[in-house]
């Protein structure tokens, strides 16, 4: 038995936010960068927990500001097969994202579980995390 996992932590640093996240086999986080005016997969490829019996899970950081998007999504809404058996992808995700930023969170995750259901069946359990800093 084994698990994936995104995890997040917020401190406040004067004005920025530095964010810590750490990755258990899961999908890289999306990060909308108002700064860049883009979207950032945050990954590093580690193992899901319970894989191996002395996995390590490193942290990485960076800075975030007012407005930035993050986002965690589990592959039941990235894998959802059209009748042709392609995914819907992450890159529909991240353009979700990015076209949504300005929209209350509440919009931006309906139009993603809406974009998935009208691209095909769901199979798994479709789950996604967003949170803008303030």
């Amino acid at each position: 038995m084994y698990a994936t996992g995104a995890f997040l932590r917020f401190s406040r640093n004067s004005g920025a936010c530095e964010v810590e996240f750490a990755l258990a086999g899961h999908l890289p986080i999306l990060f909308f960068s108002t700064a860049r005016g883009a979207v950032l997969r945050l990954g590093d490829g580690s193992v899901p927990l319970g894989l191996l019996p002395s996995a390590e899970y490193p942290s990485h950081r960076f800075e975030a500001h007012r407005d930035d998007l993050l986002l965690i999504v589990t592959d039941g809404v990235v894998e959802v097969p059209d009748g042709d058996a392609k995914e819907f992808g992450i890159e529909r995700v991240e353009s979700l994202l990015a076209d949504n930023r300005a929209k209350p969170l509440k919009t931006i995750a309906s139009s993603i579980f809406e974009a998935a259901a009208l691209w095909g069946k769901q199979s798994d359990d479709q789950t996604l995390l967003l949170a803008r800093l303030s």
